[in-house]
């Protein structure tokens, strides 16, 4: 897929990157996740320790994502690759 959006630069994700997703592994603490969350697919670092968890940006602004019952997170893939154009 290719990633859209600012929110993970310092990650070493940028805009238009082709990002390869494996979605036979289980998200763990501190992978780069692609979820499901309230209708819109975003991609996050996962935090994770104990029965909490919540998505956070690599950018320092966007704010961190928390599940809760009106906006459950459902987790997509795991990011394995990223794939950067040298071209303009």
């Amino acid at each position: 897929m290719r990633a859209s959006g600012d929110a993970m630069h310092e990650a070493g994700i940028d805009n238009g990157d082709v990002l390869l997703v494996d979605r036979a592994l289980t998200p763990s603490h501190g992978n780069v996740v692609i979820a499901d969350v309230d209708g819109e697919r975003v991609c996050r670092r996962l935090w994770k320790q104990g029965d909490s968890i919540k998505l956070q940006a690599a950018d320092g602004v966007t704010r961190d994502i928390h599940p809760n019952e009106a906006a459950p997170i459902v987790f997509w893939g795991v990011v394995s690759t990223v794939i950067k154009s040298l071209l303009g």
